[in-house]
């Protein structure tokens, strides 16, 4: 309102432009917390287990409920970007095509299966040697 007041100027595209940047940082942020095995964590169960073994089959079912979960969201993120390729749009006051506003979504997406799959992988050799940390 300033700008436009003072310089009879008007800021177009500050929305878009904002929501864009969010949705990059939430979707960086949705990547560093996979990495770290932080998304989404409810640690009673895994806190009330002593066993080793336990701990590590605990861990395997959990990263074995992600790979599901993330493999959903990535095929619905494929087929929202495979319509918006065959149907270009572009973000109105940017001007930008709109699939910059969805690549968040695939990073995020094939991040979460990776970290997964990574989860899974420690999970067996936690188990298959309960002695090492993998």
């Amino acid at each position: 309102m300033i700008f436009r007041v003072f310089f009879s100027q008007s800021l177009l595209g500050m929305h878009e432009a904002s929501l864009l940047a969010a949705m990059w940082l939430y979707m960086a942020g949705a990547v560093m917390a996979s990495r770290r095995s932080e998304h989404l964590v409810v640690d009673f169960l895994a806190t009330s287990l002593r066993a080793p073994r336990a701990q590590a089959i605990h861990g395997l079912v959990v990263a074995v409920l992600t790979l599901v979960i993330a493999a959903i969201f990535a095929l619905w993120v494929w087929s929202m970007l495979a319509w918006g390729m065959k149907r270009p749009q572009i973000i109105p006051v940017l001007n930008l095509p709109l699939w910059y506003a969805q690549a968040p979504l695939a990073l995020a997406a094939v991040s979460a299966v990776l970290y997964a799959l990574r989860d899974i992988v420690r999970a067996g050799l936690r188990i298959a040697q309960p002695g090492k940390e993998a």
